[in-house]
């Protein structure tokens, strides 16, 4: 499975390609929401994992990018954070991201709401490429 990490950071971005090593994903990552979307275009990953907050195309812009994109608008999307207000950031994006998880967070969390939103994918028959 092809997992996209969209982080402004390179060393947040080696963080969490080293968590989706570990649990037997296929990193690839792009620095901000326009290196991703050419990166989606290219790869076609399974799931995004990206920055709230980033340089030249935010999280939410990139989000909003793929589902009103026609080819990737079913794309799973968790948006990852530094805001202590999780839940607003979380209704905030209700109709565009699956999760929203806070940083730092262990990668036993992570593969939860990767499995998760998998979970939720083949319950509503939308099949993970």
């Amino acid at each position: 499975m092809k997992v996209l990490i969209v982080d402004d950071s390179t060393v947040m971005r080696r963080i969490v390609a080293n968590m989706l090593t570990s649990f037997g994903f296929d990193p690839i990552e792009a620095k901000n929401g326009m290196d991703a979307t050419r990166k989606i275009l290219d790869e076609k990953p399974d799931l995004v994992i990206t920055d709230w907050n980033m340089p030249e195309k935010n999280g939410e812009d990139l989000a909003r990018w793929i589902r009103t994109n026609e080819q990737f608008k079913k794309l799973p999307i968790i948006m990852v954070t530094v805001s202590n207000n999780n839940e607003e950031i979380a209704r905030k994006m209700r109709f565009l991201v699956n999760d929203v998880i806070n940083k730092p967070f262990p990668p036993q969390k992570l593969l939860s709401k990767i499995e998760a939103i998998i979970c939720e994918s083949n319950k509503s028959s939308v099949s993970i490429r």
